[in-house]
């Protein structure tokens, strides 16, 4: 599957390791470009902004630090929520609060777009083994075409 991919920091970049080793095409962005360049020379494609990546491919996952950073990169000018096309899923791997991912929900369902919330369990060591867990909730139909995408990175 083709899909983007936000925020490449430890968990990120084994994440998106699993990902390319599943034979996935992968675009990835992040804000210090530099740690994206190990993913590039494993195959990964390196993007420009958040909008490319919105646009990469049929998922754009996140995997980012806290809430404040999830809240900007979906909701600031040229964000997901800008730039994910209609019935475009969003995968959110990271741990966030409830009333932030209840408000990116809805935020996405206004424009036709899905969340799929799938926080990892795990430190990056157990994502690289393949061991970490994927708790994934969603729309059955996105649940669906995002579980290759789950079973490539954890159990």
């Amino acid at each position: 599957m083709k899909l983007g991919f936000i925020g490449v920091g430890r968990m990120g970049q084994a994440m998106v390791r699993r990902l390319l080793d599943a034979k996935h095409d992968v675009g990835v962005y992040n804000r210090t470009a530099e740690k994206a360049k190990p993913l590039a020379d494993a195959g990964a494609k390196i993007l420009g902004s958040l909008a490319e990546a919105a646009r990469y491919g049929e998922v754009t996952y996140t995997m980012l630090a806290d809430d404040p950073a999830l809240e900007d990169v979906v909701f600031k000018d040229g964000g997901l929520l800008a730039s994910l096309p209609k019935g475009g899923i969003h995968i959110c791997a990271g741990t966030h609060g409830i009333p932030v991912i209840r408000k990116i929900k809805e935020a996405h369902a206004g424009k036709g777009q899905v969340l799929v919330a799938a926080p990892m369990m795990g430190r990056p060591e157990l994502v690289s083994s393949g061991t970490a867990g994927v708790f994934a909730s969603g729309p059955a139909e996105a649940m669906d075409k995002c579980r290759p995408l789950f079973a490539a990175i954890g159990r």
